[in-house]
């Protein structure tokens, strides 16, 4: 049986068979890291959990949303002393690195026809923004710039001349939304980290089970990770080029099941879904690909990986 499928109402200790101790935690929005983790008494952050964590632990994250990256400071041991994120059964936690903004303002056009609104930012220019959400605004929600391209910053606003365009100048977001009114009508959300949302570089024998990532910079750049497991996973809204990056020496990931959209500029042509470089003997299945800005599964210098819905 599975930590994912097991309802656990309380923490256990237990000796596997290669006399690891093992333990279960929780997580919860309404919980306190000063708490010993239990079900009753759950800790509040991942980031406490990523330093408790030790071979064989599982922690559930109960139904809310998290800052703090999956990080843990150690790994597993083997295939009976993996370290288990899961999602607590029947809910849904996020790990959410995004920033709504409020408080736009008009800076010319007209509403619902070719306005244009801005706002400031604490940021810079490389950041990402996003609309809404792909189910409602579709290739309009990942807002891109046409000049990022060459790496040129327009400070024209003649330049945006059509929905889902936006400029970064001086401080100032401009932006012209899908339906070219008030970003305020919206939910406009700033990526601004430029960190994985999951990190497991030179880790070994992680699981992670049924929980969404969202608003991160990569999903995933794993440098040497091996015997990583991804299951059942949403992963949603990266900035960068590789949303799930599985590079430089990395080997025998399993990656099955997961929802991954909304990677890079979709109209800018620049992102792939999935980036698999020095990896060898993974497997990648069932995965549900889709509003990449490049290509869906890039493979470079692997050997022995299967690739298949």
């Amino acid at each position: 049986m599975t930590a994912i499928t097991r309802v656990a109402f309380a923490i256990f200790v237990f000796t596997s068979a290669g006399g690891v101790q093992a333990a279960e935690y929780f997580v919860s929005p309404s919980g306190d890291d000063a708490n010993p983790g239990t079900a009753a008494k759950p800790w509040r952050t991942v980031d406490k959990a990523n330093r408790v964590l030790q071979a064989g632990d599982t922690v559930f994250l109960r139904q809310g949303s998290y800052r703090d990256p999956i990080a843990p400071a150690r790994s597993g041991s083997g295939e009976n002393a993996r370290i288990t994120y899961a999602a607590y059964p029947g809910e849904h936690p996020e790990i959410n690195r995004g920033d709504v903004l409020r408080g736009w303002e008009k800076v010319s056009g007209t509403d619902g026809v070719n306005a244009i609104y801005r706002r400031r930012s604490t940021f810079h220019d490389k950041n990402q923004l996003v609309e809404d959400d792909l189910d409602k605004a579709g290739i309009y929600a990942m807002y891109w710039n046409r000049s990022y391209i060459t790496t040129r910053i327009v400070k024209d606003l003649n330049r945006i001349d059509r929905p889902g365009d936006y400029y970064y100048s001086n401080g100032y977001w401009y932006v012209r939304t899908s339906d070219s009114r008030s970003p305020d009508t919206h939910k406009i959300t700033e990526i601004v980290d430029d960190r994985e949302g999951i990190y497991v570089d030179d880790h070994q024998y992680i699981t992670i089970n049924g929980i969404a990532i969202r608003f991160v910079g990569r999903f995933v750049d794993a440098h040497n990770a091996k015997h990583i497991t991804l299951e059942g996973c949403t992963l949603e809204y990266a900035r960068g080029y590789g949303g799930l990056g599985i590079v430089g020496g990395s080997k025998y990931w399993i990656v099955r099941n997961n929802k991954i959209r909304g990677v890079g500029t979709i109209l800018g042509h620049r992102g792939d879904a999935f980036w698999i470089q020095n990896s060898d003997h993974g497997l990648y299945e069932g995965n549900d690909l889709s509003y990449y800005g490049h290509l869906g599964v890039q493979v470079r210098d692997t050997h022995d990986n299967v690739v298949r819905h």
